[in-house]
């Protein structure tokens, strides 16, 4: 009795798997009919007044929405379409449970599986334009959601089956030419599939054909084997001219699809960039408060806490550099978002991923179309970036490089001269190419020298870089031996410091005059109140203390310049060219200035040992 029951059973089965596709494929439909009836072209001409009424799009685009969410039942779409019409403290939540899943490294993952239509552009589009609108509205959360909708409804990188995905086509604008270019892509595709299985079907057969013609025993089967191995061989060229024609105009058609493919990567690229310039928005807003509140009570809210955790974990905002990343790797030939992106791991001292983040840049940059290239002056600060970032990494060789392109690119004639002086530097002091460094800065002292300004606080400047300009230049030449060069940057050195700490000498000397007809006027100020007195005596005092501030600013610009060195190195100079007597004075001038004066003092003393000199009385 239960034999046959189960044999019915197993008769049934086939017809009962039958039924339950076409039920599932009546739901497909009835799920895809959902979308339908919400054109493109209707939702781009809602959009139009964007910049002009972003209220009226809101509006618009929300009822659109509403009814689209109306057609679904379940409880997460009445879940959305209650969202459309809340308050600001919805959209704060909601953007807390979004952002996990947004800021992740992994951004760019499959087509999304948690829908039947796996790319719904109409949708996709709605909640675009709104988040637009929302921004010009200043409402970030508002905007933050529906970026996090559009998302959902579109997937970020175009695949062959998102390309080729029949749904998504019958979403598309009709005017669209990509949907031809498709539906020719997966014909095309299937054919050329078909014809390689059909030619090795045939060499499979000819194979086997060869092999009986080499066991028959009878010449004549040998005979008819043969001729049928000759049609087939004939049918397989046939085929194979067929697959080559087929694999030339797929070739095409790939050719065609890589086009769409940039297109839509870079769409979704620019969504991302879009989110990117919102979430640095609101972690700017999170900044602010963090200096109100109190970090924990701020934590314990439920104001952002994702962001507030990302920042605990990572000691910075990371949201807004992952969405750059993932935008940078959707469209490589953009170069302004590694550029942007460059800026911003510098600024957070990530030296490591700011460099390849900035030479990512100038790979985009050769390949960019002409509305994306970046200017001169911003490759310039490319290039003065990446210079410094390969000093810090102490890769001398390639920062002198990028100083060099920058030099190259210098869009003013005062950043080229504080280049110059930044790359001879760089090169006397460090990569040891002392003719490129002898270079750069000679040009540069004739024009320093021939300034000569008169103002006190742009002549202590001044001095204060031909002493620099003249002691990098005397390293230069003693490295190269060129011994009356070197003389000569010593003296202009010596010339540059003597000069300074006249004017030292000349301010201290007004501040005591000052000092003293503020004393002098202060007198009558103890007899009996008098306001032409008190007046003298307040102007007297504001000038003293601005003279003592300037003062202040000399000593520190003095003090900051390596003036013992100088000395030292310039008394061993004279030393090597038998001047023992200038060399000794030097060193004595050294020890009165209290330029390292125990250095000064011992260094003469074992001068005057050396050479038996007595130190003279006076």
């Amino acid at each position: 009795m239960i034999l046959p029951k189960i044999k019915k059973m197993q008769r049934l089965f086939p017809i009962a798997i039958w039924v339950a596709s076409l039920c599932w494929a009546q739901d497909l439909s009835q799920d895809i009919d959902r979308y339908l009836p919400f054109r493109i072209e209707d939702i781009e001409a809602l959009g139009q007044d964007l910049n002009f009424d972003p209220r009226g799009v809101v509006d618009n685009l929300t009822k659109e929405l509403s009814r689209f969410y109306l057609s679904d039942p379940s409880q997460k779409k009445i879940e959305q379409r209650q969202l459309l019409q809340g308050d600001e403290n919805l959209y704060v939540r909601e953007w807390n449970v979004n952002i996990r899943r947004l800021f992740i490294r992994d951004l760019l993952g499959e087509v999304q599986k948690s829908f039947v239509i796996k790319e719904a552009p109409n949708i996709a589009l709605m909640h675009l334009i709104l988040a637009r609108a929302y921004i010009r509205q200043r409402k970030p959360y508002h905007a933050a959601y529906h970026y996090a909708m559009t998302l959902r409804y579109r997937s970020l990188s175009m695949s062959e089956q998102v390309y080729t995905d029949p749904d998504r086509l019958k979403l598309l604008g009709q005017a669209s030419g990509e949907i031809r270019d498709s539906e020719l892509f997966q014909k095309t595709k299937e054919a050329l599939e078909e014809a390689r299985r059909d030619e090795n079907r045939l060499r499979i057969f000819i194979y086997s054909l060869e092999d009986n013609q080499r066991k028959a025993m009878s010449g004549e089967r040998q005979w008819e084997l043969a001729e049928e191995i000759r049609q087939n061989k004939e049918r397989l060229a046939a085929k194979e001219k067929e697959r080559e024609a087929l694999e030339k105009q797929m070739e095409e058609h790939k050719s065609k699809f890589a086009f769409y493919r940039e297109q839509y990567n870079r769409q979704s690229s620019a969504i991302l960039v879009e989110m990117a310039d919102l979430v640095r928005q609101i972690e700017d807003s999170l900044k602010e408060r963090q200096k109100v509140l109190n970090k924990k009570v701020l934590y314990k809210t439920e104001f952002n806490q994702t962001l507030i955790h990302d920042y605990s974990q990572n000691r910075q905002f990371t949201a807004y550099a992952n969405l750059l990343e993932a935008a940078s790797r959707l469209d490589e030939k953009n170069p302004q978002i590694p550029y942007r992106l460059g800026k911003e791991y510098a600024t957070s001292q990530e030296v490591r991923r700011a460099i390849y983040a900035y030479e990512k840049t100038l790979k985009a940059q050769q390949e960019a179309p002409l509305e994306l290239k970046l200017e001169n002056k911003q490759l310039f600060e490319i290039y003065v970036a990446l210079g410094s970032l390969y000093f810090q990494t102490n890769q001398m060789v390639e920062s002198a490089y990028y100083y060099e392109e920058a030099l190259k690119n210098a869009p003013t004639e005062a950043s080229e001269e504080q280049l110059k002086f930044q790359l001879a530097k760089l090169h006397i002091e460090r990569t040891g190419n002392y003719r490129r460094g002898i270079e750069l800065l000679l040009p540069y002292q004739r024009r320093l020298l021939a300034l000569d300004p008169t103002d006190k606080a742009s002549r202590t400047s001044w001095l204060k870089e031909r002493f620099l300009v003249s002691r990098l230049l005397a390293m230069a030449y003693e490295k190269t031996n060129e011994r009356q060069e070197l003389a000569r940057q010593f003296m202009e050195a010596l010339q540059a410091h003597e000069e300074l700490e006249k004017i030292i000498e000349e301010q201290r000397r007004t501040m005591q005059d000052t000092f003293r007809r503020m004393q002098e006027a202060k007198k009558p100020l103890l007899s009996e109140t008098r306001q032409a007195e008190y007046n003298e005596f307040r102007r007297l005092e504001d000038q003293y203390e601005l003279q003592k501030i300037e003062l202040s600013e000399m000593l520190v610009l003095r003090n900051n310049l390596p003036i013992s060195s100088l000395y030292f190195q310039y008394a061993h100079y004279l030393e090597g060219e038998k001047d023992i007597d200038k060399a000794l004075g030097l060193l004595e001038k050294a020890e009165m200035l209290g330029l390292e004066p125990d250095r000064a003092r011992r260094m003469a003393e074992e001068l005057r040992r050396r050479y038996h000199i007595k130190r003279s009385e006076g």
